[in-house]
């Protein structure tokens, strides 16, 4: 029997010092940023970057816990492959450009889903700043 370390809801904690704000905080910190302030959260959250600022860790881990409880992110495996596979079907009957793109995008999904999953542990070094400052 595989034992793991998820937390509730099956997935990973936090690492220690990482400390999420509860659901009423985020979305009132959240609404409060600028347009442009969300979209540079939401974009370096996608491509995995660590952010930029101690203040933006709280509101990247708030969104990705937000992310992940969707229920698209959660039923994730259920609905991707079935989907990849008709899409290939399709693609294949329209042009081998079309196949490629439909690759290609399958695996920007993936890679967008495993950066959200890592959120935590690129920014551990950030969180570190904040606690000793």
């Amino acid at each position: 029997m595989r034992t793991s370390s998820r937390g509730a809801g099956g997935r990973p904690p936090a690492p220690a010092g990482l400390a999420l704000l509860n659901r009423a905080e985020f979305i009132d910190r959240w609404n409060g940023l600028e347009p442009a302030e969300r979209r540079k959260i939401r974009r370096l959250v996608r491509i995995g970057a660590p952010m930029q600022g101690v203040a933006d860790v709280p509101l990247a881990l708030g969104y990705v816990d937000w992310q992940r409880s969707r229920p698209w992110a959660r039923y994730f495996w259920l609905w991707f492959v079935p989907g990849v596979v008709l899409a290939l079907g399709a693609a294949m009957q329209v042009h081998p450009i079309a196949l490629g793109v439909v690759l290609a995008a399958a695996g920007q999904a993936l890679v967008v889903r495993r950066n959200i999953r890592r959120v935590a542990l690129v920014n551990r070094p950030l969180s570190a700043v904040a606690q000793t400052g």
